[in-house]
């Protein structure tokens, strides 16, 4: 599978993705770390990527739109100072978007 990490989400994830066999890319890589949820949705269509994301705008433009492409991977809740390996707090890199 190929994903695309957001923002919320640390860039560790990326590894663990690779480890398990598949392509990831962090928003950070492309430029996208700033980007609106829009944006990081049309690329992740562009380019045929799953989008990891703890942001549930990602869902709710998807239910609003009908859209069925890209599919989001929503990882739930605010990630506390003892999550897993790979999942960061909303300020571990650069500003949260919502």
């Amino acid at each position: 599978m190929r994903f695309l990490v957001d923002a919320n989400l640390s860039p560790r994830l990326i590894s663990l993705l690779v480890e398990a066999g598949h392509e990831a890319t962090h928003v950070f890589d492309l430029g996208l770390g700033q980007a609106s949820d829009e944006i990081m949705m049309a690329r992740a269509h562009a380019e045929q990527r799953v989008v990891v994301t703890a942001d549930t705008d990602f869902v709710t433009m998807l239910a609003l739109t009908g859209a069925s492409l890209p599919s989001v991977v929503l990882v739930p809740g605010d990630r506390p100072t003892d999550a897993p390996a790979g999942v960061a707090s909303h300020g571990e890199r650069g500003p949260a978007r919502s």
